[in-house]
């Protein structure tokens, strides 16, 4: 389902440039789906996941973020 949506709104020319989803979407299939249309992906994933990006991380400071749980939240 989600393949199809993403694929449907890619060739129907809807501009996005992210795809966002909860972790029942997240799998390989769909992320390299996402790569492959040029578009970043943002999933929520399981805790005993596995996630080594093909190209590696990018960030913005060239810092390396802090994974753990913060107990404040943004606005």
């Amino acid at each position: 389902m989600a393949r199809e949506l993403l694929t449907k709104a890619n060739s129907n020319g809807m501009p996005f440039l992210y795809v966002v989803g909860d972790s029942w979407f997240f799998s390989r299939e769909i992320t390299e789906l996402a790569d492959s249309l040029g578009k970043v992906w943002i999933f929520e994933s399981k805790k005993d996941r596995v996630v080594r990006p093909r190209d590696g991380f990018t960030f913005r400071n060239g810092q390396r973020p802090s994974l753990r749980r913060s107990s404040s939240r943004s606005p």
